[in-house]
């Protein structure tokens, strides 16, 4: 298992050039800090219209330095549950927060994001970078 597990905004942010990210990616690619990725961040990433194949370049770059961190079924009705008080518009805007925490739930890791307030509905263990 990793320390962290990486959202999208720590590779959006390290390809835009954020000093906090790039410092972050430094610890990765230097191995001083171990992290994961789960897959559907990709999704995420590759939906954008905007992205460009510098970008994709990049982020398949990173990925290579990290651990793929797969949804279990468990993990999959774990977010479900967590999901479930909340009405239908919540439900979709945070699917993948609720998805992304309990994935690292089960593999005791730290989420490491920049949009730090939607993981915390669902898992203690975040932090910014």
């Amino acid at each position: 298992m990793a320390d962290l597990i990486l959202d999208t905004t720590l590779f959006i942010d390290y390809y835009r050039g954020d000093s906090a990210a790039r410092h972050l990616v430094e610890g990765i690619l230097s191995g001083a800090t171990k992290a994961s990725y789960c897959p559907f961040i990709l999704a995420e990433l590759w939906q954008d219209s905007s992205l460009g194949r510098r970008e994709e370049v990049v982020y398949t770059a990173l990925v290579s330095f990290l651990e793929e961190a797969t949804i279990s079924s468990e993990s999959a009705k774990v977010a479900g549950t967590w999901l479930r008080p909340f009405s239908k518009e919540e439900q979709i805007a945070y699917y993948s927060y609720a998805l992304l925490a309990a994935v690292a739930q089960e593999r005791r890791e730290t989420i490491c994001t920049r949009d730090t307030e939607p993981y915390l509905r669902f898992y203690p263990k975040v932090r910014s970078y």
